[in-house]
């Protein structure tokens, strides 16, 4: 939901993340984007991270999880006025299995 000021600007930002791997394993490349921006004042940027690391900045990033575990990843979307709102995604990161190679 949003607001409209006076202006007849749209106030109030809100979007989604989307992944394009809700599971990954150690090792898996993922790629992230924000979704369904709304409100504010365009154009946006984009800063991301990983449990507090800054991964990259604009509307999407690459990342390989190297860890297997419980990791949050964070959106913030500021618009061109100043305003910003943060969104944050936890998921379980898997970890690999080596296959015995039998003879």
């Amino acid at each position: 939901t949003f607001t409209v000021n006076q202006g007849g600007q749209q106030t109030g930002l809100n979007f989604g993340i989307s992944l394009s791997n809700n599971k990954p394993s150690v090792r898996d490349r993922v790629n992230m984007s924000v979704s369904r921006i709304s409100g504010g004042n365009p154009p946006y940027s984009v800063s991301w991270s990983i449990d507090g690391q800054s991964i990259g900045n604009g509307m999407s990033v690459s990342y390989t999880f190297a860890r297997a575990g419980s990791c949050t990843i964070t959106a913030t979307v500021t618009d061109r006025t100043g305003q910003s709102k943060t969104v944050s995604r936890t998921i379980t990161v898997g970890g690999f299995s080596i296959q015995p190679h039998i003879k």
